[in-house]
């Protein structure tokens, strides 16, 4: 499949969704290894994933009492860190697995969209 994505894509999404960052770095390995097979720069093949970005609970709960999981970040200035270090890693797109998916953490994530589109570090 990646062979096909190499010759004929614009756009390749990584298996997911991603836990972390570390999940990311074989996946783009493979993609670049099947664009070099067929004489295409890396570079040229768009990269996107799911990636789940774990948001602060409601008051009273944490993702490690309700997931069984370490506590994710607490602030929207760390979210949208993790976010950047993606970007960095060489996704161009990601489609967020927001957890948990709630109207109250819908409404706390716009701080974070509105510190990506600042474009602050």
């Amino acid at each position: 499949m990646l062979r096909l994505a190499a010759t004929y894509a614009d756009l390749w999404n990584a298996e997911g969704p991603l836990q972390g960052l570390e999940e990311i770095s074989s996946q783009q390995a493979a993609g670049d290894a099947a664009c070099t097979a067929i004489g295409r720069d890396p570079a040229t093949l768009g990269r996107s994933a799911s990636v789940v970005v774990k948001l602060p609970m409601a008051q009273g709960w944490s993702h490690s009492s309700a997931q069984g999981k370490q506590p994710g970040p607490t602030s929207p200035e760390e979210v949208a860190e993790i976010l950047r270090s993606y970007a960095r890693a060489g996704l161009s797109h990601a489609q967020l697995w927001l957890m948990p998916n709630t109207i109250a953490r819908l409404e706390w994530f716009k701080t974070v969209l509105e510190l990506l589109d600042q474009g602050e570090a």
